[in-house]
């Protein structure tokens, strides 16, 4: 389906849901761009792991892995040493949960925030 949007001057990001699934059925080279949300649980860094190792394997690049609602520098550290690569930290923020609890986006609720001072960074980045 993607594959007839697929145009130049066009860009589709989809949030897929959690696990490896679909990155097991992605075709090689078939993203422009990966990004892994991990979290600072061994659960969830568990999936990132094989997350990244999919990735390399079917030569998807670039590979980035968000450290999202992270607590402490611990936090962030304890998944850059388990994943092996760098990795961009959202800090947890109240005003996230606030803003989704009335139906709002955080981006127009509290554009200042840490959390979409983060998210900002990472887009101006692609």
């Amino acid at each position: 389906m993607l594959r007839d949007l697929e145009r130049t001057d066009e860009f589709v990001i989809a949030d897929l849901e959690a696990g490896v699934g679909n990155l097991n059925r992605m075709a090689a080279n078939s993203v422009d761009a990966l990004f892994i949300i991990v979290e600072a649980t061994p659960k969830s860094i568990e999936v990132a792991q094989r997350a990244v190792a999919i990735a390399a394997e079917r030569m998807v690049s670039p590979v980035r892995v968000i450290a999202n609602k992270t607590r402490t520098l611990a936090d962030t550290q304890m998944i850059r040493a388990a994943l092996g690569v760098e990795v961009t930290e959202v800090p947890e923020d109240p005003s996230v949960l606030a803003a989704d609890r009335d139906g709002e986006s955080v981006f127009d609720t509290t554009p200042g925030g840490p959390a979409v001072m983060a998210l900002s960074s990472v887009a101006a980045a692609l």
